[in-house]
């Protein structure tokens, strides 16, 4: 495929901003427009990014080779079941869909359309993270923290579903096990959803991961500790960096660091999706490993509700 790809926006919101902010910098690709209901929203990214504003998304869709969808978590399925019946290739930003019933339709839909569909863990392409994956990790223990400050933007789902899922997909991305057991705990503060909770996740094999997320907290943080055999990681995705301290034969604390000048892994993400049209590629986070992450992010909500 040596054509540019023409892609779209859906939805004109902060996401859908910084898609085609992100989208416009990669040469392949001939940005078509954007489609919101709001008009004004699509017409300001219009003004600032090129392409047109469509009043509809089957217009948008029939001009396009592939989408991305920014909308809010409960349209995410119509929308994706609208662009495979268009033809089009899609990119979801997490979670793949506010119900896991939905998301698993979309998986059959899809295994008739054939379509690359990928969603949005943009972590996976955290520099920091790509640098920890590189070691072959072998966990025992992860403990992972994603605190972010209060923000109206994502109340839509719980903060399960909103930042604990970006862990829970990196964690099922290096632990090969199956999941034997789930604790969880949560509650409501700002919002009617849970907004800070608390989940301990067994594995078969008895590695353990212990994962916080929050949005009601005073400051940003978003790091993953990984224990290993004699070496202990730090991946801190605020500042894309990753330090390893490992025990030598003489027993001495030996540390190393990977730290380089910040990349926008939207921008990787993006270029990553596109190269996956182009070479017909599978991507890295696909419908698959999206619906495992909103499957055990369900179980733990549920867990969560249940014990309120």
């Amino acid at each position: 495929m040596n054509k540019k790809i023409k892609h779209g926006i859906i939805g004109a919101g902060y996401l859908g901003s910084y898609h085609a902010e992100q989208i416009k910098k990669i040469n392949s690709v001939s940005f078509v427009g954007v489609f919101d209901l709001v008009k004004s929203k699509a017409q300001n990214i219009v003004n600032s990014k090129g392409g047109a504003v469509y009043s509809c998304p089957e217009d948008l869709l029939d001009c396009c080779d592939s989408v991305s969808i920014c909308t809010p978590a409960s349209n995410h399925f119509e929308v994706a079941k609208l662009a495979l019946q268009k033809n089009c290739h899609v990119f979801i930003e997490k979670p793949i869909s506010n119900t896991l019933s939905s998301a698993k339709k979309l998986v059959k839909i899809n295994s008739s359309a054939k379509k690359i569909i990928q969603v949005g863990h943009i972590e996976r392409y955290n520099p920091g993270f790509v640098a920890f994956i590189k070691n072959k990790p072998s966990p025992l223990f992860i403990e992972s923290h994603r605190l972010s400050k209060y923000n109206v933007r994502g109340l839509d789902v719980p903060v399960v579903l909103d930042l604990m899922i970006h862990d829970i997909d990196l964690i099922l991305s290096i632990v090969s096990s199956k999941i034997k057991t789930i604790d969880a705990s949560g509650t409501c503060v700002v919002s009617n959803g849970i907004d800070l909770a608390n989940a301990r996740i067994r594995f078969e094999n008895n590695v353990v991961a212990n994962l916080t997320a929050s949005r009601i907290s005073n400051k940003q943080l978003r790091q993953m500790r990984v224990f290993e055999k004699k070496l202990y990681s730090v991946v801190d995705f605020e500042n894309q960096s990753l330090n390893c301290w490992a025990v030598k034969k003489n027993q001495n604390i030996h540390k190393t660091q990977y730290s380089k000048k910040p990349i926008n892994a939207l921008y990787l993400e993006l270029k990553d999706f596109i190269d996956c049209l182009k070479t017909k590629r599978q991507p890295l986070v696909g419908i698959n490993e999206g619906t495992s992450a909103l499957e055990v992010a369900t179980k733990i909500q549920k867990i969560i509700e249940n014990t309120k």
